[in-house]
């Protein structure tokens, strides 16, 4: 929220406003006098991704095994390849309708593709590019190899360390 003062009259508060359900996004002025009323979103709830049909994510609640669909676009790109079955997914809600989707920080996945290690270079040298399971790439240290099983971070699709699950 940024504080204006035009050249005379009150004070105001210039807010941006995005629509929870459309996305668009505009900016709104109002007097210091004013209020705002808040949208209330739901407690993120963690449900269990089953598949993807066309164009979305069908999750069910593991306690209660209710299903629900939600927009496959409420994830990135990258966060879509990584997807895989019975991987929890947060999703908040607005009025009971799904608004905004993410995976876990840390995925465990296998690397399927990647340039082969070259004796003799320094586990400290540059990443190389690797494909894992879904399509998504990432930058590996050099000693890693295709079989091998990694935890990447999702927030910004990096390397975090091999392991052996």
């Amino acid at each position: 929220m940024k504080h204006v003062k035009p050249g005379k009259g009150g004070a105001f508060n210039q807010i941006e406003l995005k629509e929870l359900m459309g996305g668009t996004k505009k900016t709104e002025r109002f007097r210091s006098s004013e209020t705002v009323e808040l949208a209330h979103i739901d407690k993120e709830e963690q449900l269990d991704f089953l598949y993807r049909d066309g164009g979305l994510l069908a999750l069910m609640n593991p306690q209660t095994f209710e299903q629900i669909e939600v927009p496959v676009d409420m994830l990135s790109a990258d966060h879509q390849r990584l997807l895989q079955e019975g991987m929890p997914v947060a999703v908040e809600k607005y009025q009971g309708r799904p608004l905004f989707a993410r995976i876990p920080k840390d995925v465990t996945v296998q690397v399927t593709d990647t340039k082969t290690h070259v004796k003799g270079v320094s586990v400290n040298a540059g990443f190389k590019p690797a494909t894992v399971t879904g399509g998504a790439m990432v930058k590996v240290p050099p000693y890693i190899a295709a079989g091998d099983n990694i935890v990447i971070n999702t927030t910004d699709m990096s390397f975090v360390r091999r392991t052996s699950e």
